[in-house]
């Protein structure tokens, strides 16, 4: 009796240390069945992270690449820029002496414009021997202007004296014909 006491006393013990044992041993593979999955979950979001990281850096070549093709163009827009302010300059430095020579030649055309046009005794017309435009006529003749008309414009005699007159103003037109029967002065009003 004693015996079988104390063997089931000593089989309590062994279940209960037995029990003890697979209980850690089944905390122990759960917690390790954990540790596993938090690994597994862990290596996933970096396997994320790294795929998601290479994607960012093949966008951001890609963008690089933009970026120098456009820092490129920029720099031959640059050079263009400057070429054409040069050329732009050089075109103002033309521009300038052409002003000037113009501006030299239109007081030599005013000059010559103010001196007066000498024609002898004849036949004249108007926009091929003269310029039309107003005039101040002096000489010493008979002196007529006939229209494109036809019609007498100016019918008079220079010179002074009883019966002629020291000047006569008159517009000549295009196409008018003038009949000096001496040389006679025309000098520009306009």
């Amino acid at each position: 009796m004693l015996r079988d006491v104390i063997w089931g006393v000593a089989g309590i013990a062994v279940a209960g240390i037995a029990f003890a044992v697979g209980s850690s041993g089944g905390r122990a593979t759960a917690f390790e069945s954990a540790v596993v999955t938090k690994a597994a979950n862990d290596r996933n979001a970096v396997d994320v992270a790294y795929q998601q990281s290479k994607e960012l850096i093949a966008s951001n070549r890609v963008r690089l690449d933009k970026l120098d093709t456009y820092e490129s163009q920029a720099l031959k827009l640059k050079e263009q820029i400057a070429k054409s302010q040069s050329d732009l300059t050089s075109v103002k430095e033309k521009l300038t002496g052409q002003r000037s020579e113009l501006a030299s030649l239109t007081r030599a055309v005013a000059t010559v414009r103010s001196q007066p046009v000498e024609l002898p005794a004849g036949h004249f017309t108007v926009g091929r021997d003269i310029r039309p435009g107003r005039y101040t006529v002096v000489g010493d003749s008979n002196f007529i202007v006939t229209g494109i008309d036809g019609g007498n414009k100016v019918n008079t005699i220079l010179g002074g004296g009883q019966v002629g007159v020291d000047r006569y103003v008159c517009d000549l037109e295009e196409g008018d014909t003038i009949e000096a029967n001496g040389a006679d002065s025309f000098y520009p009003m306009d």
